[in-house]
């Protein structure tokens, strides 16, 4: 299994979180790689709630079968008491926003928190990379408590099935004896072959001399052989020789 990271690089469809530190970008506050806590932040104070959605880099390493897509949010109370405050994960696939589970925080130590969506919510299908490039992430704060919500970090994780690159050595079959074929290996006529390597053999008409054994496939070129006077012949062979062998005065001696 193999993973893949991606982090807000520009503002989505979707910003109502009220508050941004500085009265920047939002996404900005929380794109992060090493969480930088209250330095930036987006927030929700005075019982209202909102939702950022942010843009995400198309993928670049990942290849192969999407096992999930799981969001990463970071939050922090402005107080600590029995009164939590509560964040989800927020996804917007094509038009759509979907949440995870919800999340309660009543300190002021910021705690990371995650959803997984194993399927694209939208089609109810396996995600495809194609859904992932369109895909924006981010979270939902909801203040209606005491005190203030932060959010200091929000990432995408895609987790995937690597897929291993194939290289001449390898042994195979089935997929890799096609390859074989395609590739089309050159063969000597000290080459045993059978299969695919017989059938590359025959294309690429190796010369057979009369020393050669065949079968097979590999029996085609040695028929085309001319046997001289001296060879003997049967079947096949004879009627060669019979209709090769000249006779003394010109032309060609048919029957003996």
């Amino acid at each position: 299994m193999a993973t893949e990271i991606l982090r807000p690089n520009a503002a989505g469809t979707n910003e109502t979180v009220t508050n941004s530190t500085g009265d920047a970008d939002h996404y900005t506050c929380v794109d992060e790689e090493t969480p930088d806590e209250l330095t930036t932040v987006i927030w929700c104070t005075g019982n209202v709630t909102g939702v950022d959605t942010y843009a995400l880099p198309d993928h670049s390493e990942g290849e192969g079968t999407i096992n999930h897509v799981k969001v990463y949010f970071r939050i922090a109370s402005s107080h600590e008491g029995a009164d939590p405050l509560k964040g989800k994960a927020a996804i917007y696939v094509v038009d759509t926003i979907y949440y995870g589970d919800e999340e309660t925080t009543a300190t002021q130590t910021f705690v990371t928190y995650s959803h997984q969506w194993n399927t694209n919510p939208k089609t109810g299908a396996a995600w495809t990379w194609d859904d992932i490039d369109a895909l924006e992430g981010g979270v939902y704060l909801d203040d209606t408590g005491v005190g203030s919500l932060y959010c200091t970090q929000v990432y995408v994780e895609v987790d995937y099935a690597a897929v291993t690159p194939k290289t001449s050595s390898d042994t195979g079959s089935g997929v890799d004896a096609y390859v074989s074929l395609e590739q089309e290996v050159a063969k000597s006529s000290s080459d045993t072959g059978s299969g695919v390597d017989a059938y590359v053999s025959l294309e690429q008409g190796v010369a057979k001399s009369s020393s050669d054994a065949g079968s097979g496939v590999e029996s085609t070129p040695m028929q085309a052989t001319t046997l001289a006077d001296s060879e003997l012949g049967q079947g096949s062979d004879s009627l060669i020789a019979k209709i090769e062998t000249p006779t003394k005065g010109g032309g060609t001696k048919l029957w003996t």
